[in-house]
C-alpha cells in the first residue's frame, strides 16, 4: 500500500477548490483548463486574458494586434477605415465575468471590432455610392444644358449666320483667320472669289470684352489686331476687296450682308487699312 505525504494533501486540497471554482464560473469561456484564463503575450509584454488572441488585421501603430477570440476576418466589412473584424455572433457566449485586464483592454480594443461600427461603415459606403450617382446625374445634365447653350451660341453667332446666307446664295466661300475666345467668335474671315475678296466679321460685343481683359487673352487678341491691320494693306495694295460686318446682333447683320457690292448689293462697304478695328 502506497503512503501519501502530508504535504501531497495540502497541495491538493487548493486544487480541488480551484476544480470546484472552475465548475460554477464556467459560463462559456470555451476553455478545457484555468491556466488558459490568463497567460504572457510577447504583443503586451506582460498578463492577458486566455480569451484574447493576435489579428495582423488590427495591428498597427499603438496597436497590440489583440483582439476577443469570438472576432473573426471579413471582406464585407473590410475598408473605409474598417479592419475587416466582426463579432462571430455564431461563437460561444461570453460571460461578463472574463478576467479581462483593463490595462490591456485599452490597448487591444478597436472600433473594427464593434459590429454596430462595422455596418455603420458599411451604410457610409453606400451612401457614399449614393452621393456618386447624384453627382454623375448633375454632371450630365449640366453637359447638356452646356450643350445646348454652345448650341444656341452657334446658331446665332456671327460666323455661322453669315455662312448660311453665303450656302443659302451658291457663293463659293472659304473660312479662314477664327479668332475665337473662350468659345465665342471675336472675329473671322470669309473668302470670296478665289480670294479676291476678304468679308471680314466683327462681334463688337466680345471685341470689348477682352479689351476690358488682362492676360493672354487681351495679348492675344491685340496680335490678332495687328496681323489683319498689315494682311488688310497688303490686300487692298494688290487690288483685292474687302468688305466688313461689324455687329452682334443677327437681324443687324442679316440686313449688312445684301450691302456688300460682291453679295448682291449696292452700297460698298470697305475697310480701310488704317481703320481696320470696329
Amino acid at each position: 500500500m502506497k503512503r501519501i505525504s502530508i504535504s501531497a494533501i495540502v497541495l491538493l486540497a487548493p486544487l480541488a477548490g480551484v476544480a470546484e471554482a472552475r465548475t460554477v464560473f464556467d459560463l462559456g469561456f470555451g476553455y478545457d483548463s484555468n491556466r488558459y484564463r490568463v497567460r504572457w503575450s510577447m504583443y503586451e509584454h506582460g498578463l492577458i486574458s486566455g480569451d484574447l488572441y493576435y489579428s495582423p488585421y488590427v495591428f498597427g501603430q499603438g496597436r497590440s494586434g489583440l483582439v476577443y477570440g469570438r472576432t473573426r476576418y471579413s471582406p464585407y466589412a473590410f475598408g473605409g477605415g474598417q479592419s475587416g473584424l466582426v463579432v462571430d455572433d455564431g461563437s460561444t457566449n461570453y460571460s461578463v465575468l472574463s478576467p479581462t485586464y483593463y490595462y490591456v483592454r485599452h490597448h487591444y480594443l478597436a472600433p473594427s471590432c464593434n459590429v454596430h461600427t462595422s455596418g455603420a461603415g458599411r451604410v457610409r459606403t453606400r451612401k457614399s455610392h449614393q452621393e456618386m450617382i447624384e453627382a454623375r446625374k448633375a454632371r450630365r445634365t449640366e453637359q447638356s444644358r452646356v450643350r445646348r447653350r454652345n448650341s444656341a451660341i452657334r446658331a446665332t453667332s456671327g460666323k455661322e449666320i453669315i455662312a448660311a446666307y453665303l450656302k443659302g446664295r451658291n457663293i463659293d466661300f472659304k473660312v479662314t483667320r477664327v479668332l475665337c475666345i473662350d468659345g465665342r467668335i471675336v472675329s473671322v474671315d470669309f473668302l470670296l472669289n478665289d480670294g479676291n475678296t476678304i468679308l471680314k466679321y466683327w462681334n463688337p460685343a466680345e471685341v470689348q470684352s477682352v479689351a476690358q481683359s488682362q492676360g493672354l487673352r487681351k495679348k492675344y487678341c491685340d496680335k490678332y489686331v495687328e496681323s489683319w491691320i498689315s494682311l488688310c494693306a497688303e490686300h487692298l495694295k494688290a487690288g483685292g476687296k474687302i468688305h466688313q460686318i461689324i455687329s452682334s446682333d443677327a437681324d443687324e447683320i442679316l440686313a449688312k450682308l445684301p450691302l456688300c457690292p460682291d453679295l448682291d448689293g449696292t452700297e460698298r462697304v470697305y475697310a480701310s487699312a488704317t481703320e481696320p478695328r470696329p
